[in-house]
């Protein structure tokens, strides 16, 4: 006679949370993608920012720990100058013991500037690293010891048209 109601009937159950198999799969795919994907994808993510040169075997990236551009292992920036007229620099190098020497003139075909690269101490020069070396809007692009505590680099202009950039590059021993 007197029934006990069930908590269905009175409204005090508590709803359940239950998957179907379809949603268990789908969740079950997506954890395993993210858990497969995300290292290859981080191991990927360094390889991105290799630059290959297609005419020589000199490779460029950039260095995730400085952000800097990272040539063939060298990366700092001694020089970096640009202008339209013959100028010399010189600063000093016996922290590096290779440097890599960039050189173009943009708008120049054929024989435009020339470079000169020295080691000097005390005003006088003591080695040369490059000697007149021609140079256009093809660039020029070298890797060179570097035997001296100082280096002088010269820009000869030839070609009144267009400027000339020039970018050096030092490595620690």
């Amino acid at each position: 006679m007197f029934r006990k109601k069930s908590s269905e009937e009175d409204g005090s159950r508590s709803p359940q949370l239950s998957l179907t198999f379809d949603q268990l799969l789908k969740l079950f795919l997506v954890m395993a993608l993210l858990l497969f994907a995300f290292p290859v994808g981080a191991q990927a993510a360094g390889s991105l920012m290799t630059l290959v040169d297609s005419t020589t075997s000199t490779k460029a990236r950039v260095d995730p720990a400085t952000s800097a551009l990272r040539v063939g292992g060298i990366t700092n920036k001694l020089l970096d100058e640009t202008g339209t007229v013959g100028k010399t620099f010189t600063f000093p190098s016996a922290a590096y013991s290779h440097i890599r020497i960039f050189a173009e003139h943009s708008g120049c075909s054929g024989y435009c500037d020339t470079l000169t690269v020295e080691c000097v101490e005390s005003g006088n020069r003591t080695c040369t690293l490059l000697a007149d070396q021609s140079f256009d809007q093809n660039g020029y692009n070298a890797l060179s010891d570097v035997p001296g505590r100082t280096l002088r680099v010269r820009v000869n202009t030839w070609f009144g048209v267009g400027s000339w950039h020039v970018v050096v590059y030092g490595r620690a021993p």
